[in-house]
Order: structure tokens, then sequence, then C-alpha cells
């Protein structure tokens, strides 16, 4: 069975672009938004992403401002969002529900990883 996608959600297209080749070459097909309000578009009458990597600071719609807006019904239907940020401190998340916080530049380390937990789990079974 196929991976579910990953979701990355960032005005920078470099940053997206070189995250989705990572994922690509973990067999993890992706989803690319370049902004809060371009995610929400796309996640609209569709099946949930197994992940979402989140920029926290973008223009039209920032993360925050996403997370406020969007939300599948029921929380266990929502799958992990991490922050991306290139603040050298985590951002205030009070008030969101994250799984995490990673600086960018993000190293393919932690992105193996999180797709290892999230994403790929199903073929370790």
């Amino acid at each position: 069975m196929a991976p579910k996608p990953a979701l990355i959600i960032d005005d920078a297209i470099d940053i997206r672009r070189t995250l989705s080749l990572v994922f690509e070459v973990l067999g993890v097909p992706t989803l690319e938004a370049g902004n809060g309000l371009e995610a929400l578009e796309l996640l609209r009458g569709r099946t949930q992403p197994g992940l979402i990597l989140l920029d926290w600071m973008m223009p039209v719609l920032d993360g925050r401002a996403f997370l406020e807006q969007w939300g599948p019904e029921g929380e266990s239907d929502k799958p992990p969002v991490y922050i991306l940020s290139a603040l050298d401190k985590q951002p205030n998340l009070d008030g969101v529900s994250v799984c995490g916080w990673l600086k960018k530049p993000v190293s393919y380390q932690e992105i193996m990883t999180l797709a290892r937990q999230h994403l790929l789990c199903a073929d370790s079974d």
C-alpha cells in the first residue's frame, strides 16, 4: 500500500521542491502549496495527507492562520503537523495543535525520520 502524501506548505519554492525530492527518494508522494490559503483550497474535498510540514511565516495566510482555519472534523483524523521556521527560537505555538517545530534548513535526516515515523510505518508491519 502506498503511503499517504506529505503536504509541504511554504512560500519558498526552492524549499518546497527540495523537500519534495527528499520525500520522492523515500517513495512518499507530496503535495505543495505556496501559502496557507493555497493549502486550504488544495485540501478541500481531498483525503487528508499523512503529514504536513507548515512554514510559520508566509504571505497571504501564515502558519498560525492556516491552523486556525483548517481542521478535519475529528481530532483523530488530523495528520501530524510540524512547523518549519527560520526563527532562532521556537515561535509561540500557544493555542495551536502541532507535533513539533523544525528549524530551517531542515536536514535530510529529519525528513527521513518524519517519513518513517508517520508515513512509512505501515510498510514495516
